[in-house]
């Protein structure tokens, strides 16, 4: 029968190599005829956030009512694809596609969606396992990342980290909230193996993605050169990726010294902040020096002094956030950090190291 058919006009806009993909482009064909023309594809949109929040709904009433309320959070994840799969796709069939704007929103909600899951686990579970909630949205965000920039370098847009998708996680997690129901305490180790494999996963994808940006620069390289000129926008990618990269790795440095300072030496989170981040400054500038940068060719005084301020800055502007956040709202202390630094890190830091303190001379 044609509805057990895949209308490929639906999902050309992207590739799909998740284990899941035919039955659900199957399932998505056949639904999207059949959506009544009243429901809008932002509708749709609000549909699957109404999913993410009987999700995190389901985790809140887990820990303060019955643990079987756990089970909720399953049509919440049914709901939430439902939404997602769809919004996209009904624009596509009723040819009132919006593609930047059907991107920007997807992105943004599909993160929100990610927090609020993260923010039940949170909730949910007790003791240092509450950590294991904000490294899993961490990793997420990661692998987020990863699949926007590879959309930039190759202009093919995919969601999938290879044969794990959205809906696959979604499966995933599911199961394990019904294993929880089945075997209380079950979750916290389920979550840590979860956590395990998206590390490696996004390992392995950002080693890809460096390949990806590499080759590219190189064929930018080329055309540049038989042509006699032209801006390779291929190279500020990999420029930006060097960056992030080493922020990451300061900022790993950074947290590390920020917990200790806060966790065993006791001192306050804003001060705690002030240690860690000029520490995790020091390694910063001396990887952007030579390596994300490669501004080797000025001087180490006539950049010093530029970074010194730019670290000032962020520091002052990362510890009056944090100040803010966790002395006067009480939120968690590393979730935070982890906030602020991210803001700050991309809006102030990266900005003027990359065109005030290391840039490179006649730019």
């Amino acid at each position: 029968m044609s509805e057990f058919k895949i209308n490929k006009k639906l999902f050309q806009d992207r590739k799909r190599t998740n284990i899941l993909s035919e039955p659900e482009q199957k399932l998505i064909t056949y639904l999207v005829p059949r959506v009544p023309n009243w429901i809008t594809s932002d509708g749709l949109t609000a549909i699957g956030f109404f999913g993410s929040l009987m999700v995190l709904g389901s985790f809140i009433l887990a820990e303060y009512v019955d643990i079987r309320y756990l089970l909720l959070g399953i049509p919440g994840f049914f709901v939430q694809w439902f939404g997602d799969s769809l919004d996209g796709r009904i624009a596509f069939y009723r040819n009132k596609s919006r593609r930047w704007y059907g991107f920007a929103l997807d992105i943004v909600m599909d993160w929100i969606s990610t927090v609020f899951i993260g923010l039940g686990y949170v909730l949910y579970t007790t003791g240092d396992y509450k950590y294991l909630g904000f490294t899993l949205v961490s990793l997420y965000g990661w692998a987020m990342i990863i699949s926007q920039l590879r959309y930039r370098i190759t202009d093919k847009y995919t969601i999938d980290a290879g044969i794990l998708g959205p809906t696959e996680i979604r499966v995933i997690i599911a199961l394990v909230m019904l294993l929880e129901v089945l075997m209380p305490g079950s979750i916290n180790w389920c979550v840590f193996v979860i956590c395990i494999l998206l590390f490696i996963i996004n390992a392995n994808d950002t080693r890809l993605l460096l390949k990806l940006g590499d080759a590219k620069d190189k064929e930018d390289k080329l055309k540049k050169t038989a042509r006699g000129g032209g801006i390779n926008m291929s190279s500020k990618v990999i420029t930006f990726l060097k960056a992030q990269l080493s922020a990451f790795l300061g900022g790993l440095f950074d947290f590390g010294v920020y917990s200790a300072c806060y966790k065993l030496l006791h001192i306050s989170a804003p001060f705690s902040n002030a240690i860690s981040g000029s520490l995790g400054a020091i390694v910063n500038f001396l990887i952007n020096r030579y390596w994300s940068f490669g501004s080797t060719q000025n001087s180490v005084g006539s950049q010093l002094w530029k970074f010194v301020i730019v670290v000032c800055g962020s520091i002052l502007l990362k510890s009056t956030g944090i100040h803010f956040l966790v002395d006067v709202y009480h939120f968690n202390f590393l979730f935070s950090k982890l906030l602020v630094e991210l803001l700050v890190s991309l809006g102030f830091n990266y900005t003027l190291q990359r065109f005030w303190v290391f840039k490179a001379e006649g730019k």
